[in-house]
């Protein structure tokens, strides 16, 4: 009944309006990352091309400076519904945890020394919450992400 969250970057001068904007996806509850990726991949393939259509398959801050500018970069990431601590007790039901969600979270490793994985005592998560414009349940599938926080 409820859904799963995606979050999507769309990174690339192909992209035109939509380069470096971040989007939240929601789909059906059943539907797993690579399903999504999949079929984003598809779809933008048949707009620009299979060869200039790539997706980053990690969670990590994109660098701009690193990206070929003849492609269209996509950047999917599994992210949950996130709640403050006062919003869980408000929050009881399954119901409750599904409906009027603006807040997202994921999480991120990184080291000191700024590799993306270490041994296991110089290992650090980032959480990234993502506020929406508008609230899940909403008319459209997608909605634009209006402020990140980590």
């Amino acid at each position: 009944m409820f859904g799963t969250y995606f979050r999507v970057g769309f990174y690339g001068s192909k992209f035109g309006d939509l380069d470096e904007q971040e989007f939240v996806y929601k789909e059906p509850a059943i539907t797993k990352l690579p399903e999504i990726s999949h079929r984003l991949e598809e779809f933008y393939g048949q707009c620009f091309g299979t060869e200039f259509v790539e997706v980053i398959n990690d969670s990590t801050p994109v660098d701009k400076t690193k990206l070929d500018p003849n492609k269209a970069y996509i950047q999917i990431t599994f992210v949950e519904p996130y709640f403050d601590g006062y919003e869980m007790k408000d929050r009881v039901t399954y119901f409750e945890k599904n409906f009027n969600l603006r807040r997202f979270m994921y999480t991120t490793p990184f080291t000191l020394e700024g590799r993306p994985r270490g041994e296991l005592h110089e290992q650090y998560q980032r959480n990234t919450v993502l506020t929406t414009m508008h609230a899940f349940p909403y008319i459209k599938t997608r909605i634009r992400v209006i402020q990140k926080e980590e």
